[in-house]
């Protein structure tokens, strides 16, 4: 295991400590002359908004690389893994280093060098709360023909924006509150070759009017969902 990773675990520890406690407005850094303080962000932080860490050093050179991370119960999320020692950086509150996002919650931000000697420097925010903002994954499910014929083959399409090509969606025909469940589990590749009124497990739609409606279930966030407009199946 890298020796970044077993400082983080150890550092994430603290993080936790801080969280259980109401967070803290400093933790006395290891026994060097070197020394980070990092300010405290405000109570509450909106997904996606732009704010700047920003933190102060002592006998630590701006030419150094620190470490900026989001960590809370013992888990940490590195938002820059190697910035320079300038006292500031521009976040899109949420985004993390090399994709994804932190799931709505109580964080506190960490600053940290890591000193080649092992001589560690660091320093711990307030807590702060995430919250969900607008949504930043989303859906477009392609509209229907207005009449589509039950036993023919559609091809049900859709975009997404902020959801990986990796996750899964799920495929429903909708009416007057009714839920009728196409696909539980398919790729979010963008499409899925349906046979007009099949449904997952067994069973068809009976004649009607339906709406399409591919969802993404997030289980760290808001989920992301479209709704065609209708269609007939005579």
């Amino acid at each position: 295991m890298p020796s970044h990773t077993l400082r983080r675990i150890r550092l994430a520890a603290l993080a936790l400590l801080s969280l259980a406690f109401g967070g803290c407005d400093s933790t006395p850094p290891p026994d060097t002359s070197a020394s980070l303080t990092i300010f405290n962000p405000p109570g509450t932080l909106v997904a996606g908004a732009s704010y700047t860490i920003q933190w102060s050093s002592s006998d630590l050179s701006p030419s150094k690389q620190v470490e900026l991370r989001a960590d809370v119960l013992g888990a940490s999320y590195v938002i820059a893994s190697g910035t320079p020692n300038d006292g500031s950086y521009s976040w899109t509150v949420g985004e993390l280093e090399g994709g994804g996002e932190l799931a709505p919650g109580s964080y506190v931000l960490v600053v940290t060098y890591y000193d080649p000697s092992g001589d560690d420097v660091w320093d711990l925010s307030s807590a702060f709360t995430l919250n969900g903002g607008a949504p930043s994954a989303s859906i477009a499910v392609t509209d229907p023909p207005a009449t589509l014929t039950a036993g023919s083959t559609y091809d049900i399409q859709w975009t997404s924006a902020g959801i990986g090509s990796g996750e899964v969606v799920e495929l429903r025909a909708d009416v007057l509150g009714a839920s009728y469940v196409i696909a539980s589990i398919t790729p979010n590749d963008g499409a899925y070759t349906w046979t007009v009124g099949q449904l997952a497990g067994g069973g068809a739609l009976t004649p009607g009017n339906y709406n399409l409606v591919v969802t993404w279930y997030n289980s760290g966030g808001p989920d992301a969902f479209d709704v065609s407009s209708t269609f007939a199946i005579p």
